[in-house]
C-alpha cells in the first residue's frame, strides 16, 4: 500500500470527522477516500434501526444496491452487527454467514465487514467488497482503522444531536429552537419568503402533575410532542422550549396559514390529552408573522405576549397577528 496515499486518505477522513457538515455528507466523503487505499472496492455504511440494518451511505454501489437491508443476525453484515466482531472473507461463497442479496449487482469475490461501536453498543457496520481481487491482512487492518474513524464521526454527530434534543419529548430543545429561528430568519431576509412562529402551552398542566403525579405529566408532554411533530411538514421545526411550553418554526408560511395550524392543534389537544381525561387539559396559543426588520428576540416576545393574552382572556384559544382574540 502506498504510504502517502494512506496519509492522504486519513487526512481527508480526519477533516470529514471534524467538519460541521451533515452526517450523511461526512460519511460520503469518508467512503470516497477509502477507495484510494482499498482500490477496486465498493463500500457501504449500514446503521442499526430497531432490528434491522439499513444502508445509510455508499460509494460505488448502484441505486438498487443502496436499498439493501438485513435483519440483525442475517447475512455477513447482520452477523457482524450482532456479534460485534470484524470479519474478512476471500471466498465468501464458502462461508455460511454470507448471504447474497437479490439487489446485489455483481458477484463478490472478497468482503470485509467491520462493526461500528458507539457508546457501548454496535451502531452499524462498514462493508467493503470487491469482485476483482482478494484482501490482504493489511487491507483488513486498514478497514478496521477506517471504521474506528467512522465511529468518531458518528460519536460527534450523536453528541451534537443529543445537545439539541429535548430528552423527554424527542423534539428540539431551546438551543435548537434559537438556532433554527435564527437560520430561518436569515433565509427569510435573503429570499423574501414568509416565516411564522407559533408558541403554546398546556392549560391545566399543574393539575395533571398535582392529581396524577409527574409521570403522568411527562407522558402527556411526550404525547403532545409526538402529535405536534406528526402534524407538521418536514421543513417545520417543533421544539419544547421549557416546562409545558412548545414552539413551532414555520418556514414559507403566512400568518393566515399559521393561525389555521394553531387552531387545528388547539382543537386536537383534547384528543392528545386522552390519558388524563377528566382534568380538562386545553392549550393557549400565540402566533406571529416574523417581520424582516426585527430580530428573533422580538418575534419571540410578541408571540409570548399573545400567548399570555390568550391565557388571560380565558385560555383554550388562539391569539396572534390578525386574530380577534377569541377561540377560533
Amino acid at each position: 500500500m502506498d504510504e502517502r496515499a494512506l496519509v492522504r486518505c486519513l487526512t481527508a477522513i480526519g477533516q470529514a470527522v471534524l467538519s460541521h457538515t451533515p452526517l450523511a455528507i461526512a460519511l460520503d466523503e469518508i467512503l470516497a477516500s477509502v477507495r484510494t487505499v482499498l482500490p477496486q472496492s465498493d463500500t457501504s455504511i449500514m446503521l442499526v434501526q430497531d432490528d434491522e440494518l439499513f444502508t445509510f451511505a455508499t460509494n460505488g454501489l448502484l441505486d438498487t444496491e443502496e436499498q439493501i437491508r438485513f435483519r440483525l443476525g442475517d447475512g455477513l453484515a447482520g452477523w457482524c452487527a450482532t456479534k460485534g466482531e470484524s470479519v474478512c472473507l476471500n471466498n465468501p461463497g464458502d462461508d455460511g454467514r454470507f448471504t447474497i442479496s437479490a439487489d446485489q449487482a455483481y458477484e463478490i469475490s472478497a468482503i470485509m465487514s467491520v462493526p461500528l461501536h458507539l457508546m457501548g453498543s454496535t451502531a452499524g457496520v462498514l462493508n467493503v467488497h470487491t469482485s476483482k481481487r482478494k484482501y490482504s491482512e493489511l487491507d483488513f487492518e486498514t478497514a478496521e482503522l477506517i471504521a474506528s474513524l467512522i465511529c468518531a464521526s458518528l460519536q460527534r454527530h450523536r453528541l451534537e444531536q443529543i445537545a439539541k434534543t429535548d430528552a423527554l419529548t424527542g423534539l428540539g430543545n431551546r438551543r435548537h429552537f434559537d438556532d433554527v429561528l435564527n437560520k430561518e430568519g436569515h433565509r427569510m431576509r435573503r429570499y423574501g419568503n414568509d416565516l411564522a412562529l407559533l408558541v403554546f402551552d398546556l392549560d391545566g398542566m399543574k393539575t395533571v402533575n398535582d392529581q396524577l403525579g409527574h409521570p403522568a405529566g411527562d407522558g402527556l408532554l411526550r404525547d403532545v410532542g409526538r402529535r405536534v411533530q406528526d402534524q407538521l411538514r418536514g421543513s417545520d421545526s417543533a421544539c419544547r422550549i421549557g416546562g409545558d411550553e412548545f414552539a413551532a418554526v414555520l418556514p414559507d408560511t403566512n400568518i393566515e396559514a399559521a393561525l389555521h395550524i394553531a387552531e387545528r392543534f388547539r382543537s386536537s389537544v383534547g384528543e392528545w390529552a386522552a390519558p388524563v381525561q377528566g382534568i380538562g387539559v386545553t392549550a393557549s396559543f400565540g402566533v406571529v408573522a416574523c417581520d424582516r426588520d426585527s430580530p428573533p428576540e422580538r418575534w419571540i416576545a410578541r408571540a409570548d405576549k399573545y400567548l399570555y393574552a390568550a391565557k388571560s382572556a380565558g385560555r383554550n384559544r388562539v391569539m396572534g397577528d390578525g386574530s380577534i382574540g377569541q377561540p377560533m
